[in-house]
């Protein structure tokens, strides 16, 4: 009796596990195609429900509005995958009403993702164009203006340039500012450990004075202080491991991520030997070379073995090292400036004590409407709450975008912005506080609004629409309206 908030459910097809490979704890792929009212389940999320695998097969669960039998169990994904779903349902359960079955086919409608697998001799760029000619052809766009890409699967961790998308993407600038990072605090950390040790250099020329006396040759001292060096960066490596994998948890917790150290990661050891040979050399090399070139007459005047002052370079090692510190210092209270400006700016909406939660999508699509004015009714009911609005997407986060989809009186017909669109109800603007520059919102029971429209400040620069503008026919999608009212311009 306990209510579950699941983000990482997935409609797929019957190919999806025919595509894609998972490894069945219980069940097959093959029952769950068979049964729309199937569901598999990570190995995670049996036990959160059912304690282990063995007792969630045959199980029922009553997700939204229907009821499921769990037909099998995967294990988890990887944590570096891009796909983090935990269960999967049959996209034919979303497709068995038939009003949304028609939204959902239509060629026009561009919400689901696609994957296909080719021939390893297929012909790419053919390829696309072929499926751009179907898709043009169907949809009946004779002018052309729509087009399909392919993306190799391997490159969409790194796809940054996407109106929207399901799937957590990676920035590759931003790995290459953390390699940077990186590299510089382990630059400051060596030279660090250089500096210390040919300052601290003049305590162990006794040391090395005796072992010439005893013998000792200049390349068994230089072995010598190499050996120490690497047993100095093989205990810094230790420490460094241990305490990652204790304040990994808690740097989890404060992003929200889920990095995770696998010390039996073949990848992960390339990186640390790379990484560990590179500090080696650089903090090794040339205090190995000072301590065992010492000779008492140039000891006495302050020269190394390679006849410069011991102190220029120090000194040059100290100026570099302030002026990575100082770059990463500055690097720091800007990006803090910046996230301070973010969060104290005027987004153009009010977010404070705002809520939002996503209606339940295999609803019965006919009884939609209804069914949330009526959710909207229950929570303006209750007293702590102010004021309720409907919408179709986050304000954050405004996925919808169509290209060619409006027209308005002197439109250039080869002019087809890229346009957001935003469906929201009479009480939206007041909810979020949205101020108008020009006209007004939409109205309660109003049906004249239906297909009127509110554009921002930007649309009416960018679309070069003349003025005046309230009033002016605009079409969005084939249905004519009026522009009502503009907006002022808000972050979205």
């Amino acid at each position: 009796n306990n209510l579950s908030y699941e983000k990482n459910c997935a409609y797929v097809d019957d190919d999806w596990f025919n595509i894609f490979h998972y490894d069945f704890i219980e069940g097959n792929a093959a029952s769950f195609a068979n049964d729309i009212n199937s569901i598999i389940l990570t190995a995670s999320e049996a036990k959160k429900y059912f304690g282990n695998a063995d007792n969630a097969m045959g199980k029922l669960i009553h997700a939204d509005s229907l009821n499921y039998v769990v037909k099998g169990i995967v294990k988890d994904a990887p944590t570096n995958s891009s796909f983090q779903f935990t269960a999967f349902i049959p996209l034919q359960n979303l497709l068995r009403n038939a009003a949304r079955k028609t939204n959902d086919e239509d060629w026009g409608n561009a919400n689901y993702v696609t994957f296909i697998k080719v021939h390893p001799t297929a012909n790419i760029p053919a390829l696309t164009q072929k499926i751009t000619n179907v898709v043009q052809q169907r949809s009946g766009d004779t002018e052309k203006q729509s087009s399909i890409t392919l993306e190799n699967l391997k490159d969409m961790h790194f796809e940054t340039d996407l109106q929207s998308a399901i799937f957590t993407s990676g920035n590759k600038n931003t790995v290459y500012i953390f390699s940077v990072l990186g590299i510089l605090l382990l630059a400051i950390a060596c030279i660090n450990y250089v500096n210390l040790t040919t300052a601290k250099a003049s305590l162990r020329a006794k040391e090395v004075s005796i072992r010439k006396m005893v013998g000792a040759g200049r390349m068994q001292l230089f072995n010598q202080f190499l050996a120490e060096a690497f047993l100095v960066s093989i205990m810094a490596l230790a420490i460094t491991l241990l305490l990652v994998k204790l304040c990994l948890p808690v740097f989890n917790t404060i992003t929200d991520k889920h990095f995770s150290l696998s010390l039996f990661s073949v990848s992960l050891w390339k990186v640390v030997g790379i990484t560990l040979l590179s500090a080696f050399i650089l903090n090794s090399i040339y205090p190995a070379l000072v301590l065992s070139s010492f000779k008492p007459l140039h000891v006495f005047r302050g020269f190394t073995v390679l006849k410069l002052k011991d102190s220029y370079l120090r000194k040059g090692l100290v100026t570099l090292q302030f002026t990575f510190s100082v770059m990463l210092i500055a690097g720091t209270i800007i990006i803090y400036k910046q996230m301070r400006f973010i969060q104290q700016s005027n987004p153009g909406y009010n977010r404070s004590q705002v809520l939002m939660t996503h209606v339940p999508p295999n609803i019965n699509f006919n009884k939609k409407t209804q069914i949330v004015n009526i959710i909207k009714q229950e929570l303006l009911a209750q007293s702590s709450i102010q004021d309720v609005s409907l919408t179709n997407q986050p304000i954050l986060n405004i996925g919808s975008y169509s290209t060619g989809a409006a027209d308005w009186p002197g439109r250039d017909t080869t002019f087809n912005p890229k346009i957001a669109q935003l469906s929201a109800d009479a009480d939206y603007a007041s909810t979020m506080q949205l101020q108008m520059k020009e006209g007004r919102w939409f109205e309660k029971n109003n049906d004249a609004d239906k297909n009127n429209v509110v554009l921002n400040e930007t649309a009416i620069k960018e679309l070069n629409i003349p003025g005046p503008y309230i009033g002016q026919r605009f079409t969005w999608k084939g249905k004519q309206g009026q522009i009502i009212g503009i907006v002022k311009d808000f972050e979205f």
